[in-house]
């Protein structure tokens, strides 16, 4: 919550509901707080490959996203999609939505199926993927996605989230060799002081987010 005199008495954001799911995802009241942080903080994150880079952003493109978007800030928009009635230009609300986070909390995924106009777009990123991955030309239309006979999707797009720590660390990575140690060091620290509870996911679904747009509205 902000910082500020009036705390949880002031005007309520929709990314502050993102923390807030992030803080209960994990089941554990007493690091409510801390699983609020470390889960509502990863960021949005291409793979840390050079030839994935532009499947992710077609994916930012499609949803107007910025580059170190948050999973809580990922939450609140879709929160304010439902609230102004825009999510249908996005995602294909009738196929659905499932919104996870690893139990290692070290990263949290989107599945969705894009509406049909920003579809191609999601393709184009795929073609582009494919290429860069050495595909022949020839064969990178049989490679795509599956697709339904109404052209829509067989199977979710995926939007993976990480901790920062490891996005320090593909940031980082052949540029600043101590830093990218270091930040390597602080992850695998982090992860072995959660030995326990550390398996399994837990998910925030779509009717729930329904349910808080109504209370923003």
């Amino acid at each position: 919550m902000p910082k500020t005199r009036r705390g949880g008495g002031g005007p309520f954001a929709s990314v502050m509901a993102g923390y807030m799911l992030s803080a209960v995802l994990r089941g554990s009241p007493s690091a409510a707080a801390e699983n609020a942080r470390e889960v509502g903080d990863l960021v949005i994150y291409d793979g840390g490959v050079t030839f994935l880079k532009p499947l992710h952003d077609a994916t930012l493109e499609m949803f107007g996203w910025a580059d170190d978007l948050t999973f809580a800030q990922m939450i609140g928009w879709l929160i304010d999609r439902h609230v102004d009635g825009t999510i249908g230009q996005f995602i294909d609300v009738e196929k659905g939505y499932r919104i996870e986070v690893d139990r290692y909390w070290t990263k949290a995924t989107l599945k969705c199926h894009p509406a049909a106009p920003l579809l191609d777009k999601h393709l184009d990123g795929w073609r582009k993927f494919l290429a860069l991955s050495g595909v022949p030309e020839s064969d990178i239309s049989a490679s795509l996605p599956d697709r339904n006979p109404d052209g829509s999707l067989r199977r979710p797009m995926e939007v993976n989230f990480h901790t920062p720590i490891l996005h320090e660390v593909k940031v980082s990575y052949g540029v600043d060799r101590e830093r990218n140690r270091n930040a390597w060091r602080q992850f695998r620290e982090l992860k072995d002081e959660r030995q326990g509870d550390r398996y399994g996911s837990e998910s925030v679904t779509q009717k729930t987010l329904m349910a808080v747009a109504e209370v923003f509205k």
